[in-house]
């Protein structure tokens, strides 16, 4: 699955070597037995961050975006709904230059993005993101999930 605005669509080349070297590293079975942690990829500048949580209700957590790195999100195990939007328009509610982290006022939901097990998303700067929502309201569940930031 891939979600992106029509404008960072053509912008970006998502199937250049640094992204084929990330989803290559995303298919290789042992990722399943991977520890929460942080995980250099060879042969690429890009990290990945394992996690594993509960998934929360969609009117928790804010909208974020980055500003140097796209945000591949792949989930190993369980189900969430990612929430997408364009970051212009978006009321700043707080920024952090050493992660790379802006969060945002959330803005009115619509359905989101279902991800499950083997699914993922590619995130660009220009769009504006909210994980780790439960896919249904009311009803959390457990996520072991992969972000991937890979420079712009």
């Amino acid at each position: 699955m891939f979600a992106a605005g029509i404008d960072a669509a053509e912008r970006y080349d998502y199937r250049d070597d640094e992204f084929r070297t990330v989803y290559a590293w995303l298919r290789d079975p042992a990722l399943a037995s991977f520890e929460p942690g942080t995980y250099p990829i060879e042969g690429s500048h890009s990290v990945a961050y394992v996690q594993e949580y509960d998934t929360r209700e969609a009117d928790e957590g804010r909208f974020e975006t980055h500003d140097h790195f796209f945000d591949v999100h792949y989930v190993i195990e369980g189900r969430e709904r990612v929430y997408l939007c364009k970051r212009d328009g978006l009321v700043l509610y707080e920024r952090d230059d050493d992660t790379d982290l802006s969060l945002y006022d959330n803005p009115a939901l619509d359905g989101g993005l279902l991800l499950e097990a083997g699914s993922l998303v590619v995130v660009a700067p220009e769009d504006a993101h909210k994980p780790r929502c439960s896919a249904e309201p009311g009803h959390r569940e457990h996520v072991r999930k992969v972000v991937v930031k890979v420079p712009v």
